[in-house]
């Protein structure tokens, strides 16, 4: 199924300038329509101190898979709507490659040892009106890099109820068996 473009202003947005850090990527949120973002700025701003030439690697492959992620949910909502999941959409050739990112940095879910192990770790807020106790188990992740801190995005796709996409953390990795 062809991929609609977003009807917000998703594509007018990727010829800003790239965030270089993250609070730039935390102030240019808004900007995307379809992302709301509950989680921790204090823990997001974190990475800015992580040192070295990653810290705006990092900043802006993070803004990157929130622009897809964005793409994605307008995809949603199109006319008419689009029927796979995050995934599916990044590997769809008719998806722009400017509004993709790589299937491999998608991990749907976490393993079941680490669910049995620290599944509290990845229970985030959100709004009401989308989770009756205010808050959701975000299984759901970008992998933004894999060395170092290894900075993920926990998510929650919403899309079919309020047509958004609920990012609880942007952050270091979570505890797992590596961390």
């Amino acid at each position: 199924m062809p991929c609609h473009p977003p009807s917000d202003d998703t594509a007018h947005n990727h010829h800003a300038r790239e965030p270089d850090t993250f609070a730039d990527v935390l102030q240019r949120l808004p900007e995307l329509g379809r992302v709301l973002y509950t989680g921790s700025a204090k823990h997001t701003r974190r990475l800015d101190e992580t040192t070295g030439a990653n810290r705006g690697v990092w900043a802006r492959k993070t803004w990157r898979a929130l622009r897809c992620m964005n793409a994605y949910a307008s995809a949603k909502a199109g006319t008419p709507p689009y029927a796979g999941a995050l995934i599916d959409f990044c590997g769809d050739p008719d998806v722009s490659a400017d509004l993709a990112m790589p299937v491999r940095q998608i991990a749907p879910r976490e393993s079941a040892h680490v669910n049995a192990k620290w599944e509290n770790e990845r229970v985030f807020p959100v709004p009401t009106r989308v989770r009756r106790r205010g808050a959701a188990r975000m299984q759901a992740h970008i992998k933004i890099a894999s060395r170092g801190v290894s900075p993920r995005i926990h998510y929650l796709d919403d899309t079919a109820n309020t047509g958004l996409i609920v990012v609880g953390w942007i952050g270091r990795h979570l505890t797992n068996t590596k961390t």
